[in-house]
């Protein structure tokens, strides 16, 4: 079977695979059109699996890069592997976005509306990197957030009232700009984009702050007098180009942005990109750094930041965590 890059499936008797197109039931379909080649129905796409890896039926990658295939064998830039033995082949990369940062359980429900209040401005920037089956891939982010308070009273879960103040953070037209790099094994590959991001009710929401002004049960611990956050500008549905080169041939990928998020809600579990620390503004900022485990061809993730409130002074972060393949 192969799955197309739109979505769309083409199913029947593979014959024929080289570096332009694949034959199946007597259809040529475009390598550009295919996301990946299905041989062995029901295996689970690996995640951030580089372009052109054959994916055996155990689920390792193969040594090489996918050329061609036929009936008997998929050949790579490293030798003839037996078309039994392999599942898949990735034509186009596999992203795994950041986990989403999900409310703690019981968050108090606020009123609709909220009080508009100050703008959160700053820097949020993060290097997304690892070297997986002989290729290195680096993501370069930096985020220019424009973060916008909506306020709401803090209710107390168990009936006493308001016992504080939650603030949900919208993005307004904060500037998300990805630059991304791989290189070994026969490839290479380079693009960079930026988009705009603003968010609203209608959209996933990262960006939180609480402050308990005095005792009571929130479904979470919460020391009075200290402002929890947690807050990041979402990735969505927008791509950039990103140009592989692999033996020779020339291919355009659409690749979705990365983009981290700083702190965590209390209850969320520590894993691969996300902060492992519980954040409180430090003298009225949000500032801070990290480094936590990636997924897919990405291992390490690093992040910086520095975001103020209007009228407060802010500097930039230092650069995030620079050790690795460069």
């Amino acid at each position: 079977m192969l799955h197309l890059r739109d979505g769309a499936r083409v199913t029947g008797r593979l014959t024929l695979c080289d570096e332009e197109q694949c034959v199946i039931s007597s259809k040529r379909v475009p390598i550009a059109q295919i996301a990946f080649i299905e041989l062995r129905e029901g295996t689970r796409v690996p995640p951030n699996a580089p372009p052109r890896a054959v994916i055996l039926n155990d689920g390792t990658v193969a040594k090489g890069r996918y050329v061609s295939l036929n009936l008997g064998v998929v050949d790579t830039d490293a030798g003839e592997v037996d078309r039994d033995d392999v599942a898949l082949i990735m034509l186009a990369p596999t992203v795994i976005p950041p986990p989403p940062v999900t409310a703690p359980p019981k968050k108090p429900e606020p009123p609709s509306g909220g009080t508009k209040g100050a703008l959160w401005t700053g820097t949020i920037r993060a290097r997304i990197w690892g070297d997986v089956n002989g290729i290195f891939s680096e993501v370069k982010v930096t985020v220019a957030a424009r973060l916008r308070e909506y306020n709401y009273p803090l209710r107390d879960i168990g009936g006493g009232g308001v016992i504080g103040m939650f603030t949900k953070l919208w993005s307004e037209n904060s500037m998300l700009t990805n630059t991304f790099q791989c290189h070994g094994s026969g490839i290479s590959g380079s693009g960079e984009g930026s988009t705009s991001v603003t968010t609203g009710p209608s959209s996933s929401q990262p960006s939180a702050m609480y402050l308990k002004t005095k005792e009571g049960s929130i479904g979470f611990p919460l020391p009075v007098g200290k402002t929890l956050y947690f807050a990041g500008v979402p990735e969505h549905s927008v791509t950039y180009d990103v140009t592989y080169v692999s033996n020779g041939v020339t291919s355009v990928d659409k690749t979705h942005y990365q983009s981290p998020i700083i702190g965590r809600a209390v209850n969320n579990p520590i894993g691969p990109l996300v902060d492992p620390n519980v954040r409180y503004l430090e003298n009225g900022r949000m500032i801070g750094s990290y480094t936590a485990p990636a997924v897919g061809a990405f291992q390490h993730i690093s992040v910086s930041w520095v975001l103020c409130r209007e009228g407060a002074s802010c500097t930039e972060p230092p650069p995030p965590g620079e050790s690795g393949n460069p």
